[in-house]
């Protein structure tokens, strides 16, 4: 039998890392590496799992931590 747990989705992805964010008070980006780093993920892989939301939101964050520019410029995720 599969276990449920195991198969990522973006969904639970998403809720994996607002609960990251929340409870454990991290950066968005931290919540995506610790995740990462947790199941064994190549963080080149999840692009797949980034939903819109999380993608706004991370990228509202490197924006107010200046490694990216507030120019128009996407995040290549």
């Amino acid at each position: 039998m599969i276990d449920q747990d195991a198969i990522l989705t973006k969904k639970r992805f998403t809720k994996m890392i607002e609960e990251c964010v929340n409870i454990k008070k991290m950066s968005y980006m931290d919540a995506i590496l610790f995740i990462c780093e947790k199941r064994n993920l190549d963080p080149v892989d999840i692009k797949k799992f980034v939903t819109p939301p999380i993608k706004e939101k991370l990228e509202a964050e490197a924006i107010s931590l200046r490694l990216i520019q507030n120019d128009g410029s996407k995040l290549p995720v």
